[in-house]
Order: structure tokens, then C-alpha cells, then sequence
């Protein structure tokens, strides 16, 4: 064996290479590595038990048998204690065995090393002393999965009881994510954890707004993620009053799916320029200005300095979207008179909006975002939305390109409800600013078979660094691999390379 795979430093760079492999292989290869030579086997075993994705292996370590003797026993011990300081990621998928919590001691942590746990259905149950590492920073809890409601209650709340059990968590736990039903114990503790700095709460009608209001007071959280649609904006702002300090005083990303009251309710009391990303989830229909100005306006006032992304998700049930299909309402797709506010945000990067119903966007409004945000690297407007063929087709034509070609130097994916018609029309030989740093393009709908090519190039005129374009509808698809036509003869792709699928047709 040559010296060199006795250093440390060389094995471990191996490994690390090696952990792109299969995790059945992987783990193989380590157990393997881990008999074959002493010098290997602590590194090996370090990587084969550094997550764990059951603790069944640590129960078949500690299993008892009353017919052992002292040396014996006390052989097992060692060994227990020795693989699990090697433990640094663990999910607990159900209530530990008897054996192995007969192993552990209460004030002792059974994971002196754990750094992220996973707690899913009975695993909820588990005692304290599996979650007492003094290095636990990162806790996933999974409440779903059963339509007992009882059980998730039992489980949510003796969850709660566990956590309070470990007061070490208050101070070093920073990242904790927590889906399904909350106990009211549990929903009560969060604001407890004062170390965090990214909490997701995806928890339905079981957040309370005074739970939501005391997280104001986490004075190092700088990522949320909640659904509040529950939650009555003059309930929180009512609650958030009574705190003495500034309300979450450090909060860069907010992602939230609530009303558009509450909102704005959160954003008023939110310092200004900390915000760099904001994702604001609605399932109120009207997206015209009359239904978003408070809420862009005041967006603009409290981040036009800092706000770096901004995504608006639009969430209709397919009721409410076939009723708005069937209207012709301006009031309910984004315009660019919604968008106007938002015109002051100076720092924009990415600007996303998924919207389930096709904006009402001209090329004369492309070119007035495009003056607003030059500095845009990201700009997603959806392509078609599914099952709306048949509605009002994109007004969007490749003046639009050109548009965002001259105006935003920095743009490296667009995604653009077009008129991709527009583009085979368009003379190869005009003259046009050359955007190189477009790396992606999506739009909608794809262009008929015969003016692919046409497409294509033209594309490539305006954005000839560009690798890939997708072009999708509800019933076809069209991916095409532009990197090799895009470099060496761009303007002479006749038959770029690409797929074209029929999906509605079963083609």
C-alpha cells in the first residue's frame, strides 16, 4: 500500500469524492474499507455512521441478553457509546426500543455529536436524551401522515414536553422546520428557541397569531416561512403591539402564504432596508392595481434599497380559476400598473411571478421593467399556464427580446409568455443589440414545426451566448440544445438539436 494513503488528509479527500456513488455502494465500500486496514477504519466508520437514516442499527448494537457477563457487557457498552459519537445526522422514524433507551441515561446526550435530526409519526415520541447534543443545530419535524387526530395530537404534544425537557435547545438550535398539526403546547414553545435564525412553519390553522406575533421577538431570526392564511391582520397587529422592542430586527427572507391584509401588516412593522427576499404566496383572485398597491407601495418604502428577489405566487383552486378564465376582468391578471410601485425597488436581481392566470403583459410594458430593473439577473413571467390554450393569447412579441437585450446586461434566465410566431417573422439581418449573457430562455407557446428553425435563430441573433431554449403549451413541448449551433455557426442552424412532444395528443 503506498505511504500516502496513510495520511488523513489524502484518505479523506478520497472519500469525499467517492460520496457521490450510490448510498448502497457508498456504504458498502466504507464497511469494506473499515475491515481492511486499521489505519482506515475510524475514517471509514466516521463516514458509514455519520447519518443515520432509521436508529436500528444503534438498537441491534445495544440489544441485551440477560446470559452475558460483566466483561461482556461492559464490551457492548463500549461499543454503543463509540458508534453513536459518530452519529451526526439521524432520523427518528418511530419510538426507540427499550434496549436501546436502557442504554442512554437521561441527563447523558445518546448523540454527543448530533448536529441535525429528523423527527417523523412516532418518532415524536422519543425521550429527551436522543436529542441533548450540546451541537444540535438543525431539527426537522414531520407531523403529517395519519388522519388519527388524536394521535397527532398525543404526538405534537409530547414533542412539546421533550423539547422543554432540553432546555440547551433554546440557545443553540438555528434552523427548525416544522409540518402538519401543532399542539397548543407546541405551538407555544416556539418563540422560546431564541438562537434561531431559519424557522419554516407550515403548520395550516394550528399557527396562533400570538405565536406568530412573539416571533418578532427572535432577535437572531433572519429566515421565515409560514402559512397564515388563517390569520386576521388586525388580530396580529394588535398582538405585535404590545411587544417594548422592534419587531423581527433582522429579517432578510420572508416567504409567506397569507391574505394580502396581513401582508402588509407584517411589512409595517418590519425595519426597513433588512428585507432581501420576500416570496408572498396569495389565494385572492384579483392581481390588478387596485388589489396590490398597498402592499407594493409599501414594499417599495420599506426595502427599495436591500430587497434583492421578489416572488408572487398566485394559488387559485380549480373552481375559482375556471370562473376567472371565463371572465374578462382586468383586475384579476398582473399588469404593469400593478407592477408600478414596485418600479423603485433598486436593487432587484429576480423577479418571479408565477401566476396561474396569463399577465397581461404588451412589449411596450417589458421595456418599461426593463428600464425600472437593469440590473435584473433572473426574470421568470411564466410561460402558458396549463389548460389555457384557448384563452387570450400572449401579447408579447420578440420586440420584447430586444427589449431586455439592451436594457438589462446582467439577465441570465428569462421565462416570457411569447408569441414565439413573432420571432420566425423577425429579418435575420437587422441590426440589434447583442445581450451575451443570457444563458436560458423558456416561453410559450412553442412555434409550428416549420418555423422552428426560424425561431431558433433568431433567438440566437439577440442573445447569441444563449444554451438552451424551452418552449412549452398544454399540448406540445419543444426543448432545444443550442449549445453547439450557438457558437461556431449561430446564424446557420437549420435543424437545431431538440425534442418535440405531443403530449395531449398522446404523440
Amino acid at each position: 500500500m503506498h505511504s500516502a494513503l496513510l495520511i488523513d488528509e489524502v484518505l479523506e479527500d478520497i472519500l469525499e469524492h467517492c460520496a457521490d456513488w450510490s448510498s448502497n455502494d457508498y456504504r458498502w465500500t466504507l464497511s469494506q474499507l473499515a475491515r481492511s486496514c486499521k489505519a482506515w477504519k475510524d475514517p471509514a466508520l466516521d463516514r458509514l455512521w455519520k447519518r443515520l437514516d432509521d436508529v436500528e442499527p444503534l438498537a441491534r448494537l445495544a440489544c441485551r441478553d440477560d446470559g452475558k457477563t460483566i466483561e461482556e457487557e461492559a464490551v457492548i457498552a463500549y461499543n454503543f457509546k463509540l458508534y453513536a459519537s459518530r452519529v451526526k445526522h439521524v432520523v427518528f422514524k418511530s419510538t426507540p426500543q427499550s434496549s436501546l433507551v436502557s442504554r442512554t441515561l437521561p441527563s447523558f446526550p445518546t448523540f454527543p455529536y448530533l448536529k441535525h435530526a429528523v423527527i417523523q409519526g412516532d418518532g415524536c415520541l422519543l425521550p429527551p436524551q436522543f436529542l441533548l447534543s450540546p451541537s444540535l443545530q438543525d431539527l426537522d419535524v414531520d407531523l403529517r401522515g395519519t388522519r388519527n387526530c388524536a394521535g397527532v395530537r398525543h404526538r405534537s404534544h409530547q414533542l412539546a414536553e421533550t423539547l422543554c425537557n432540553v432546555s440547551s435547545l433554546m440557545t443553540t438550535l438555528q434552523k427548525l422546520r416544522i409540518k402538519g398539526f401543532m399542539a397548543t403546547t407546541l405551538d407555544h414553545i416556539i418563540p422560546s428557541f431564541a438562537s434561531l435564525r431559519s424557522l419554516t412553519l407550515l403548520t395550516s390553522s394550528s399557527l396562533s397569531v400570538d405565536t406568530l406575533a412573539a416571533l418578532g421577538e427572535l432577535g437572531n431570526l433572519q429566515d421565515l416561512y409560514v402559512h397564515a392564511s388563517n390569520l386576521d391582520a388586525d388580530d396580529f397587529t394588535q398582538a405585535i403591539s404590545l411587544q417594548t422592542s422592534q419587531p423581527f430586527p433582522v429579517l432578510h427572507n420572508l416567504r409567506i402564504r397569507a391574505q394580502r391584509s396581513l401582508f402588509c401588516a407584517i411589512l409595517d412593522v418590519i425595519p426597513s432596508d433588512t428585507l432581501r427576499s420576500l416570496y408572498l404566496e396569495t389565494e385572492e383572485s384579483a392581481q390588478g392595481p387596485s388589489a396590490w398597491n398597498a402592499t407594493f407601495t409599501l414594499i417599495a418604502a420599506k426595502a427599495s434599497n436591500t430587497l434583492i428577489d421578489i416572488t408572487l405566487d398566485q394559488i387559485l383552486d380549480p373552481e375559482e380559476l375556471e370562473s376567472n378564465l371565463t371572465t374578462s376582468g382586468a383586475d384579476t391578471r398582473f399588469a404593469i400598473e400593478t407592477l408600478q410601485p414596485l418600479g423603485k425597488l433598486r436593487a432587484l436581481r429576480r423577479l418571479t411571478i408565477d401566476a396561474m392566470l396569463l399577465p397581461d403583459f404588451t412589449d411596450r410594458d417589458i421595456d418599461q421593467m426593463a428600464s425600472w430593473w437593469t440590473q435584473l439577473e433572473h426574470l421568470d413571467l411564466g410561460g402558458l399556464p396549463d389548460g389555457q390554450d384557448h384563452a387570450e393569447a400572449p401579447k408579447i412579441t420578440a420586440a420584447a427580446l430586444r427589449a431586455l437585450a439592451k436594457r438589462c446586461p446582467r439577465l441570465r434566465s428569462l421565462s416570457i409568455p411569447l408569441d414565439s410566431a413573432s420571432c420566425s417573422q423577425e429579418p435575420c439581418g437587422a441590426v440589434v443589440v447583442q445581450q451575451k449573457a443570457l444563458e436560458r430562455l423558456v416561453v410559450g407557446p412553442p412555434p409550428a414545426d416549420e418555423h422552428v428553425a426560424a425561431f431558433v435563430r433568431s433567438v440566437i441573433h439577440i442573445f447569441p451566448c444563449v444554451r438552451e431554449i424551452e418552449c412549452a403549451s398544454a399540448d406540445k413541448s419543444l426543448s432545444v440544445d443550442v449549445q453547439g449551433a450557438g457558437r461556431a455557426h449561430a446564424l446557420d442552424v437549420e435543424h437545431p438539436k431538440g425534442t418535440s412532444d405531443g403530449f395531449a395528443n398522446g404523440q
